[in-house]
């Protein structure tokens, strides 16, 4: 699938594949996602904002991937290291980053007065990876990393990326080291119209971490474990949607991992079948995958992934990998964009589209229905553009959405 290069369209024009368990696919826009859902979903959203994550020093880069300290704390995070170069060489193709052993300290510097030093605590993975402690109190250390860092990227995009370009509509506390990009192509018109639907939304915090690293035998440790934060309103609002029997719609991997996650622990707290989600901060650590059961999360609103991505692997515990690799196979035909900038997917891991049968879509073109496997297969598209906001129309990253429900 070709990738997203975030020069193709705009946020406004994203697309959306939906499909559920059945194989029925239908082609829209993704400002008509509330058409797929209905009243009494719960729609659950990451309002992580997006750290400047990158910091470059003069014959090496490093990505911080995970935070290692208490909440609150940016001093100690994993850290991965790539050798001479930047975003634009590929990461698979980066020279090795020069020898470090623990208690080296690593200097970032900027051509005004702003400096940064870390201290390595420990190494592992043939020097790539470390544990590392920045110098200075937690308010500096923002500050400088604030006036250092740059937003991590990938080589498939074609310019610098400012860190107001990797904000989402909800971007709130600033915990992420990637953007949480399946909310990329929601706008505030997208969530009133949800809510006039009577589709409820909330949200969590999960602090989303490096996607890739570009060497094999670490991809596989991906991901690694994140801390999210769960209010009161958005655990009372899932229990009550489970107690009720409402959907749960998860808006990409990070949040499906954080609901996951807290679901087993509060399995392991409580000794009992369904442990129901509690408030508080904790770790998500579930690597989900088509084997383990979902307990919480009912659809996902994703982005399409590369793979062996474990974001793809995630997808695969939504729809059996064999349906998935069709939808994937079926997007790219449709000219579909994958990554972070790219068309949205929803997908439902129970039949949920039997009622789209017979329907036109909406907007000029009618559906093409066919059959395909045992269950039915739509295919429609709808034109027109995605009634949200491009760059100059989204909201301050600062805007921080708690519970919009």
């Amino acid at each position: 699938m070709k990738a997203a290069r975030g020069d193709e369209r705009s946020r406004r024009e994203a697309r959306l594949l939906v499909a559920d368990a059945t194989g029925a696919i239908i082609h829209a826009r993704f400002a008509e996602l509330p058409r797929f859902l209905r009243a009494g979903d719960l729609v659950v959203v990451n309002d992580a904002a997006t750290l400047p994550a990158s910091l470059r020093g003069p014959a090496f880069e490093m990505r911080l991937a995970a935070a290692r300290g208490e909440p609150g704390d940016p001093r100690r995070w994993l850290a991965v290291f790539f050798g001479a170069g930047d975003w634009r060489t590929p990461t698979e193709r980066r020279e090795a980053p020069p020898r470090l052993k623990p208690g080296d300290l690593v200097e970032f510097k900027s051509a005004g007065s702003a400096s940064l030093r870390a201290r390595i605590d420990e190494i592992s993975h043939g020097g790539r990876v470390a544990e590392i402690t920045f110098e200075g109190e937690a308010a500096a250390v923002m500050r400088a990393l604030y006036a250092l860092g740059r937003p991590v990227q990938y080589a498939h995009l074609p310019v610098d990326l400012a860190l107001w370009d990797v904000q989402t509509a909800f971007a709130g506390p600033p915990v992420s080291l990637e953007a949480p990009s399946a909310a990329y192509p929601f706008s505030w018109q997208t969530v009133f119209a949800l809510k006039a639907a009577g589709v409820e939304v909330v949200s969590i915090t999960h602090a989303a971490g490096l996607s890739s690293i570009g060497d094999a035998a670490l991809d596989g440790l991906l991901p690694f474990p994140e801390r999210y934060w769960i209010s009161e309103a958005t655990a009372a609002a899932v229990r009550r949607a489970r107690r009720e029997g409402r959907r749960i719609i998860a808006v990409g991997t990070t949040v499906t991992r954080a609901l996951e996650s807290a679901e087993e622990d509060a399995l392991r707290a409580s000794g009992r079948e369904s442990g129901g989600i509690r408030a508080g901060s904790g770790l998500a650590r579930l690597k989900i995958t088509p084997e383990r059961p979902l307990k919480v999360v009912d659809a996902i609103i994703s982005g399409f992934h590369d793979a062996g991505a474990s974001h793809l692997g995630l997808l695969g515990s939504f729809l059996a990998p064999p349906l998935l690799q069709e939808v994937y196979a079926r997007a790219e035909a449709e000219g579909y964009l994958s990554h972070e900038f790219g068309d949205g997917c929803l997908l439902f891991h129970e039949p949920a589209l039997h009622r789209a049968a017979g329907e036109p879509e909406q907007g000029d073109h009618p559906g093409k229905h066919d059959r395909h496997g045992a269950g039915l297969k739509l295919e429609a598209e709808g034109d027109g553009a995605h009634q949200g906001e491009d760059r100059g129309q989204r909201k301050n990253p600062g805007q921080h959405l708690k519970n919009l429900g």
